[in-house]
């Protein structure tokens, strides 16, 4: 709605007035705190009760966009749904695993490593978010990792897969399980993990569920992209736009990424936020040095705790 309107309207605020805002919660890192992205703000008037005197409301609205966006150019990937590919049961990790060891198999080449498009997306949940999606994209196709779902669904002691004793093995001790496949990932040096906001991310997933708590403190060779175009804390999408020329459609942001099934309209939102980094990093460092570490930002940009590779 515009902070400069918002921070007028909330200094009418009393004691004892009566507040009703609607919007979204997001946890904040920062203890007691959350942030609201703010949809409408309403004050009411305290004084309802004294003899005469009258209910009056002062009402701050945001606008919503035209539905007819056929004019606004938004950044195009290409991506479609065929290039996305869900990740929520047993045969899905098994595709995802063939994946993530050719990508720990591709150091080597010329002193390279391979490298991936990181986002997370989650709403809050009594005050605390727990992230849904986590989306990991390569050039040629993106994973979404439906941890809600391998949660919910999947015995997380027992299912074995990728094993090479045989198909019907699911022991954990010779499989893999959803859990060690992201550790894989984010704890492997081989592999260059891109992300925008990359510390408050993997904050986020670490608390989620048990088995991920030392997945932010293990992270390696991570690139925040704020960090490497030195933009401060603009948004994924001005960024966007200042690099690659258009926007992102930010219209799914806010969407219920608790239901299931995911919409269309989602699965390719959440695509393009992960698959736009690895464009964004071909552009910022096209003038910049090739050196290793433009390749680990994870340690200032993740987590005290985290080190370079």
């Amino acid at each position: 709605v515009g902070s400069d309107k918002a921070t007028v309207l909330l200094k009418q605020v009393r004691p004892e007035c009566a507040i009703r805002v609607e919007g979204l919660l997001y946890a904040n890192p920062r203890p007691d705190t959350v942030d609201l992205k703010l949809r409408m703000l309403e004050i009411i008037s305290a004084a309802t009760d004294a003899p005469g005197s009258s209910r009056r409301t002062c009402m701050l609205q945001a606008s919503r966009p035209e539905q007819d966006s056929r004019n606004t150019c938004f950044y195009d990937s290409s991506l479609t749904l065929d290039n996305v590919r869900i990740v929520d049961d047993a045969d899905s990790l098994l595709a995802f695993q063939q994946v993530v060891r050719q990508l720990k198999s591709s150091l080597g080449v010329e002193g390279s490593c391979a490298r991936v498009g990181v986002d997370m997306e989650w709403q809050p949940v009594r005050f605390r978010a727990e992230v849904s999606i986590v989306q990991i994209a390569t050039r040629e196709v993106v994973f979404l990792i439906d941890v809600q779902r391998l949660i919910s669904c999947l015995d997380d002691d027992a299912l074995g897969y990728g094993n090479d004793s045989g198909p019907g093995d699911s022991s954990r001790a010779d499989g893999v399980c959803w859990n060690d496949l992201l550790f894989h990932v984010f704890s492997n040096p081989s592999i260059n993990k891109l992300g925008f906001g990359l510390r408050h991310d993997l904050k986020v997933l670490s608390q989620t569920h048990p088995k991920l708590a030392e997945l932010e403190r293990r992270a390696r060779n991570c690139t925040d992209i704020r960090d490497l175009a030195g933009v401060g804390r603009i948004g994924l999408s001005v960024l966007v736009k200042k690099t690659l020329g258009a926007a992102l459609d930010k219209t799914e942001q806010c969407s219920d990424w608790a239901h299931r099934p995911l919409t269309q309209s989602q699965i390719l939102y959440a695509a393009n936020d992960a698959y736009c980094l690895l464009e964004l990093y071909d552009q910022l460092s096209c003038g910049l040095a090739s050196h290793p570490a433009h390749e680990d930002n994870c340690a200032s940009s993740t987590s005290p705790d985290l080190k370079r590779s």
